[in-house]
């Protein structure tokens, strides 16, 4: 991810962050200066639109009175929510019942990246698609939850479990997928993206836990930066992914630095993955903050 950001994309991060009116529609009215119809908005903009119209909603903004682009109206981005909206509804009732399954059985498995946001912020439940489950398992217990999820009956077919190795210290690995009817799961043996050859950040997260809808999962400060390391790995700075989790922690921030101790594991996962972009999103937060260019 050290190519630069587009502007659409940056204006939809700032966007779904700002809570003063009048700055909210300026950047609704730059969003569309900067690129003149929906089909031209990179992925990742696209991504981050039903996010910016939940959020106005949120705030109380009349969509209709906005402007828009002519391959886009009000009522189809207000469509697309609902449509997001419904299928996060299904996801989280997914993930409570497959961790209560596996606690019940003993296994302490966590929430974590989409699941954990949706669950906690409403503007993301009606406006940040979540495809699937992601649970963390530690590895100890990794055959019994593969136990419990074989004779569950929930799962089409399933994945073989990736190899796994104890490397410098931690763990290199995948996650193992099971594919449900219409909504899957991936089985983690550790929070941090497969493939990251630096596991430093979590040095610092700690199972700190906590219940939200039924869902063990983990504290803020943790949440974020879990997402962090996931944004920056290689294959969502590929595919454009990378700007929801973005988001994500863009919003959070507030509530993080007003308890340092957190905020640091944040900074430290963005300061391990220093980007052009990422310097770029440090301008934009610090721009959202004190309301200047």
């Amino acid at each position: 991810m050290s190519q630069r950001i587009h502007e659409s994309t940056l204006t939809l991060l700032a966007l779904v962050c700002a809570t003063n009116p009048s700055v909210i529609e300026r950047l609704w009215r730059e969003l569309w200066a900067s690129c003149s119809s929906y089909e031209a908005l990179p992925s990742g903009s696209k991504e981050l639109l039903p996010i910016a119209a939940s959020h106005l909603q949120e705030l109380g903004c009349s969509l209709a009175e906005l402007p828009f682009p002519t391959d886009l109206s009000s009522n189809v981005l207000l469509g697309k929510c609902k449509a997001i909206w419904a299928r996060n509804a299904l996801v989280l009732n997914k993930a409570e019942r497959w961790s209560r399954l596996l606690h019940d059985a003993g296994v302490e498995a966590v929430a974590i990246k989409g699941v954990v946001s949706i669950s906690r912020d409403p503007v993301l439940a009606r406006g940040r698609q979540t495809l699937d489950v992601d649970l963390f398992v530690p590895p100890e217990q990794w055959e019994l939850a593969e136990e419990v999820l074989k004779r569950s009956g929930e799962f089409r077919e399933y994945d073989a479990p990736m190899q796994w190795s104890e490397g410098r210290g931690w763990m290199h690995v995948h996650a193992q997928h099971w594919r449900g009817d219409g909504i899957d799961l991936d089985l983690h043996r550790h929070p941090q993206p497969g493939f990251l050859e630096d596991s430093r950040p979590y040095a610092l997260i700690q199972p700190c836990l906590r219940e939200q809808n039924g869902i063990t999962q983990p504290q803020t400060g943790d949440h974020i930066a879990i997402q962090l390391m996931h944004a920056f790995s290689h294959a969502n700075a590929a595919s454009g992914a990378s700007f929801r989790y973005i988001m994500e922690a863009l919003r959070w921030l507030p509530e993080l630095y007003s308890r340092g101790h957190e905020a640091m594991k944040v900074q430290l996962a963005l300061h391990d993955n220093g980007t052009k972009a990422q310097k770029q999103i440090l301008h934009l937060k610090r721009t959202i903050e004190t309301g200047s260019n």
